[in-house]
């Protein structure tokens, strides 16, 4: 288990209550079975389960976020995010970094940044996503760009028929290793 924030504490905004509990679990083997046109193919892999609870969705004035979380090759993970603001500055950042050795650094708001590269427009919604960007995180060792890459741009997921919101959530590759990226109130502030 990897625990984000303190202790399982992570910050969410800058009020003590914008915060939730949350662990991630990444490189968690998996294997299965996927059926086709009749023909079955064994299949194995690398996954990531996270659970988070938190008493608020997002503090004032936030209207999404941007997160991502990375297994790496050499078995350390990454947890990144930010909370955007209604002019798109970011309110607050954070996450946490696994080295291959177990040596967990957490990230203060100031040693997390977003840097889009190239956005997507879902043809379904008109919505504008960063789907391509370049992390910036500060490591024990210093300054580290990761650039985030969509393994393929159509990745929005609406669930607005369900009453979930319309977001953007994908598979992305990096530098040393595969991940996910979650983006948020680009079709409209969330709202859930």
């Amino acid at each position: 288990m990897f625990a984000q924030g303190e202790n399982g504490y992570s910050r969410k905004g800058p009020e003590t209550g914008d915060a939730s509990i949350y662990y991630s679990l990444p490189h968690l083997g998996i294997s299965g079975t996927l059926g086709r046109d009749g023909v079955e193919t064994g299949v194995t892999g690398k996954a990531w389960l996270d659970r988070e609870w938190s008493s608020n969705l997002l503090t004032p004035g936030a209207v999404g976020w941007d997160w991502t979380g990375l297994n790496f090759d050499d078995g350390g993970a990454l947890v990144a995010f930010r909370i955007r603001g209604a002019n798109g500055e970011t309110v607050w950042a954070g996450g946490s970094y696994r080295g291959p050795d177990g040596e967990i650094t957490r990230f203060k708001p100031d040693q997390v940044s977003f840097e889009t590269v190239r956005s997507w427009t879902s043809p379904q919604t008109d919505a504008v996503y960063p789907v391509e960007q370049v992390l910036t995180v500060d490591l024990p060792s210093g300054e580290v760009s990761f650039p985030l890459k969509p393994m393929f741009e159509d990745q929005e997921l609406d669930g607005r028929t369900s009453g979930m919101p319309v977001y953007w959530e994908g598979a992305i590759e990096t530098t040393g290793g595969r991940g996910y990226l979650e983006l948020t109130g680009y079709a409209g502030d969330l709202d859930m």
